[in-house]
């Protein structure tokens, strides 16, 4: 059904693609022709008399949609003016819902186009969706256009309204017609609240989106709502009969725009009233002015849900007086963070925030973090049914949840200088668990604080500051950046022009405990980046002095260091030479071959390499002179695949496998790998070992072992290596050879060692007579 109406609207959109209209245009002239036909075709249905009673409108019988399909085409455009104007003379509840004057400019093919499609699809469909059209049009417009109100996701509004628990006959308000306008046309996943029959009252200072809440009232039935025009900040609409205070509400739910500029200070402190007494809001943006006039509203046992910017809740100036006012009256109930981009129109990080005037669980906030979990697409980032679901039902439990949530005390959020930034006390982000996983390898290494307000002594930082321009650098220090898509750190800034230095923050570390040297390879490592990356606080990603007085570091002793400086010195040597060699290669292609040998000797001696890694390493080198690749070792390809029928180990698969390792053996060593086909993919020997019958890697490993001493004689065991390793879920076996101090003959076919192989480039060739005699002469008289 949401399908098909979905069909309805982007067929009546490409209709209109090719006129002069803009996209706004577009769809308030769609949007206006869908009213009219669900106006019509629901008088037609019921009749004059219920009409009268339930819907506060009523068209002419000669103004009804269908008359106007059946009029003349060519005419049809005055026709369809002619009775929009009508209707809305004849009924005060429609005036100005339809746009007459874009009717007026619109060509009249375009406008004859788009009635028909309208009138037959709509018709079609409207008997099954009912009433549900309204909210199908929300959903519809969410991705394109913001000008009917904010672009905040569907999910996210039916996750505030749940989390907010109204009752059936409950009123409530929204100031910024953001939230509670979704509750026109309700819906939600478990049906909660599509039972809602309470009374909706907003406001709004935009013309379209007053417009459009008119229009969603038509369109869903729905009459129990009450949308005025006006500005809830400077001018609210609602208020006590007979009296300047502001009306209140048990349930109050918004999405205010975030950042907006404050004007007319002076005006709100004038109308204030029961809004300032928390405070007065600060003159740089309307964020608390915004949450003070909510509050305002809310009745002695009311709750609250607002969406709020995380920023806000961290900021320290006059924002600090109003939010530890509210956090001593005890009313913040719990705080949620949201993914990042979860609107299309802003980057800004968003949390719910929930205030309760009749909280159950007293003196403690509910902190969820939902940042990280969301289904990400192309425009912004989504929450699904499952994520809307466990956050609906941690609010409720009101518990600790490992990383995800955490009841805090109100002593430990003024312990924290009143701050409500959910990171502070939960973080369930995937770089916190990959640091804790991290941290695990320092933990025989003291701990040290970025704090430098510790005693002398226990602290390895002596001082932080600001870089300034042509500022002489002090001892032992390293300069981080605060620009954190640059993530740099230096120990000098000799390569920085001066504007580009005063993007750094220098720690100067105590000698007696870090070496700056060694503080910069922590830094650099992946534990140090990811802790530089998530111990930001700001919006727009820039490190503080504050920021970094949360790192830690982990020191060995100085011993130690110097040891790890000059392994890291050995390697940046390598690194700095397989450089040169890549410019070499490119400089002069026919040095190519000299220089494979130099890079894989380089590769080989790095014995520290893991064998993951190393795998990883030989597969993207690619088969040279000392690697060969194959897929298996006992059966032949056709075999392993083969579904039916007994398999039988092939001696001459397993012989072609072993003339690579006698040739190894005879030059200058190598590796084979089993389980990688040759063009360097990774498919492991899983299958074969399927097809086998083998259940463990080991058994595999000795029937192979075996086979090789078999052939090549029990003295070639201490040359050969057979090891494996799993890469993505493949395992992959090793065949390490070890160039042979003499001679190494294979057996042949009449069962004695007597065939002699090398390697040439990336092949195994068999040598005979004299220029076997030649080669052994050569190649082994020095060894």
């Amino acid at each position: 059904m949401k399908k098909e109406a979905m069909k309805v609207l982007d067929k009546a959109n490409n209709i209109l693609r090719e006129s002069p209209l803009s996209k706004l245009e577009r769809y308030k002239l769609i949007i206006s022709l869908i009213t009219y036909h669900h106006i019509s075709y629901h008088q037609e249905i019921m009749g004059k008399r219920v009409l009268n009673h339930r819907y506060p409108y009523y068209l002419p019988e000669h103004c009804h949609f269908n008359n106007l399909v059946n009029s003349d085409r060519y005419s049809l455009k005055e026709q369809l003016i002619s009775n929009l104007v009508e209707i809305e003379a004849e009924n005060d509840f429609l005036n100005d819902i339809f746009p007459i004057s874009l009717f007026q400019h619109l060509d009249s093919y375009y406008l004859v186009e788009l009635i028909m499609s309208i009138h037959y699809s709509y018709d079609r469909l409207i008997s099954d969706c009912g009433t549900q059209i309204g909210t199908f049009l929300q959903e519809w417009l969410s991705p394109r256009v913001g000008n009917f109100g904010s672009d905040l996701p569907v999910q996210v509004a039916e996750l505030m309204l749940l989390l907010l628990g109204l009752k059936q006959n409950e009123d409530i308000y929204d100031p910024s017609l953001s939230v509670g306008r979704m509750l026109i046309s309700p819906k939600s996943f478990d049906g909660t609240l599509s039972e809602y029959q309470g009374f909706i009252y907003g406001e709004t200072k935009q013309l379209d989106e007053f417009w459009f809440a008119r229009v969603l009232m038509i369109l869903s039935d729905n009459f129990s709502v009450d949308i005025r025009l006006g500005d809830a900040l400077l001018k609210p609409q609602f208020k006590e009969s007979n009296s300047y205070d502001l009306k209140t509400f048990n349930k109050v739910i918004s999405f205010p725009p975030i950042n907006q500029k404050f004007f007319n200070y002076e005006e709100w402190g004038y109308l204030g009233g029961k809004r300032t007494a928390f405070g007065m809001p600060p003159k740089s943006n309307a964020n608390y002015a915004w949450l003070l006039h909510q509050l305002a509203t809310l009745a002695p046992e009311g709750k609250l849900v607002t969406l709020v910017s995380s920023q806000m809740l961290v900021t320290n100036r006059a924002e600090l007086h109003i939010r530890s006012a509210l956090i001593s009256e005890d009313l913040i109930e719990a705080v949620i963070s949201l993914p990042s981009k979860i609107l299309q129109s802003s980057s800004v990080d968003l949390c719910i925030l929930i205030i309760n005037k009749n909280k159950s669980e007293k003196l403690k906030t509910l902190f969820i973090d939902a940042k990280y979990d969301y289904l990400q697409s192309r425009r912004a980032n989504e929450l699904t049914r499952e994520h809307i679901n466990n956050i609906i039902q941690t609010y409720n439990e009101f518990q600790d949840i490992g990383t995800y949530s955490k009841v805090v005390s109100l002593a430990d959020i003024k312990a924290k200088n009143y701050s409500l930034a959910v990171k502070e006390y939960v973080d369930n982000s995937p770089n916190k668990k990959i640091i804790d996983r991290l941290q695990q390898n320092h933990k025989t290494f003291k701990e040290y604080s970025f704090d430098s307000s510790l005693e002398l002594d226990k602290r390895a930082v002596l001082s932080m500051r600001r870089v300034k321009a042509r500022s002489e650098a002090k001892a032992n220090s390293v300069f981080v950046s605060s620009m954190q898509s640059r993530n740099r750190v230096l120990t000098s800034l000799e390569e920085l022009t001066s504007q580009q230095q005063e993007h750094y923050i220098e720690v100067q570390f105590n000698e007696n405990i870090v070496l700056c040297r060694y503080a910069k390879l922590y830094l650099d490592s992946e534990l140090g980046r990811l802790s530089l990356e998530h111990i930001s606080s700001g919006t727009f990603a820039r490190l503080s002095i504050k920021d970094l007085h949360k790192l830690k570091i982990y020191v060995p002793e100085k011993s130690e260091q110097l040891k790890v400086l000059e392994l890291a010195n050995k390697l940046e040597a390598a690194e700095s030479t397989l450089t040169r060699y890549k410019s070499d290669l490119i400089t002069n292609p026919s040095s190519a071959p000299e220089i494979a040998n130099q890079t894989n000797r380089i590769i080989f001696d790095l014995s520290e390499i893991s064998d993951i890694e190393r795998v990883k390493i030989l597969v993207k080198i690619n088969e040279t002179k000392e690697i060969e690749f194959k897929q298996f070792f006992f059966l032949k390809e056709q075999d392993v695949y083969n579904t039916s029928g007994k398999v039988v180990r092939s001696e001459e698969e397993q012989t072609k496998v072993i003339k690579n390792i006698a040739s190894f053996l005879n030059t200058d060593g190598g590796t084979l790998l089993l389980g990688v086909s040759d063009i360097g993919k990774l498919v492991g020997i899983d299958r074969e070992m399927s097809a086998l019958n083998l259940q463990k890697i080991e058994k595999y490993l000795k029937d192979l072992e075996n086979k090789v001493t078999n052939l090549l004689g029990d003295s070639i065991s201490k040359l050969v290596r057979l090891s494996s390793v799993i890469i993505d879920d493949k395992n992959i076996v090793i065949v390490d050879c070890i160039a042979s101090p003499e001679p190494v003959f294979m057996k042949g076919e009449n069962n004695k060692y007597q065939d002699f192989y090398i390697r040439r480039s990336s092949e195994s060739e068999a040598l005979y007579g004299y220029e076997l005699l030649k080669y052994i002469g050569m190649h082994f008289k020095n060894k």
